[in-house]
């Protein structure tokens, strides 16, 4: 089932040659770099996460052709991962009824632009100049809020006096508690990785 709920998300075109005779050709639009579940993790989606970090990778090894390819590379492979971990950890977050409101996307993009020492317009620009798009960009911070919920619900459950510890201690519990669940979550999905 898994196996063919994969190749059916596999996006295939087929398009007529301009001549107007039978002859068709074929002509692949996506590929799946990554099923979680029964969940497909496309290379588009793969590439506008590593868009945002092709110039630094491209100022970085700017005269070096091979050293950036393998630097695109190991970067596809992280984001993969991460790409992955989110998906798993959204999908649990919904198991366990896991949201944020649109005040606290609100808030938290606030929070981003205090930490930076600019103002929520000023943040949106730095967004922009980055590649990413208002839509984009407050749908991250949203997942990020989920996640971190999620992993202080779960340190909560195994710590009942979490909220009476130091603030950076409760950060490396959560922190902790969060590359727990993230590989408790791994070790029981179906995972495929296709980069």
């Amino acid at each position: 089932m898994r196996r063919s709920a994969a190749l059916a998300l596999a996006l295939v075109v087929t398009l007529a040659s301009g001549t107007g005779h039978a002859k068709k050709k074929r002509v692949v639009v996506d590929r799946i770099v990554a099923v979680v579940d029964e969940s497909a993790i496309t290379k588009s989606a793969l590439d506008r996460e590593v868009r945002l970090y092709r110039k630094q990778i491209e100022r970085a090894h700017a005269l070096d052709a091979d050293a950036r390819t393998a630097a695109v590379r190991d970067l596809e492979r992280r984001l993969l991962r991460e790409m992955i971990d989110a998906r798993l950890l959204s999908k649990a977050a919904e198991r366990a009824r896991v949201s944020v409101s649109k005040e606290e996307i609100e808030k938290g993009i606030a929070e981003v632009a205090k930490q930076n020492n600019r103002t929520v317009a000023e943040l949106w620009q730095l967004v922009a100049s980055e590649g990413f798009d208002e839509v984009d960009y407050r749908r991250r911070i949203a997942e990020q809020i989920v996640h971190a919920r999620l992993a202080t619900y779960e340190a909560q459950k195994q710590n009942p006096d979490l909220g009476k510890r130091g603030s950076d201690e409760q950060r490396r519990i959560v922190s902790e508690t969060m590359k727990t669940l993230v590989s408790q979550l791994r070790s029981a999905a179906h995972i495929e990785e296709r980069l």
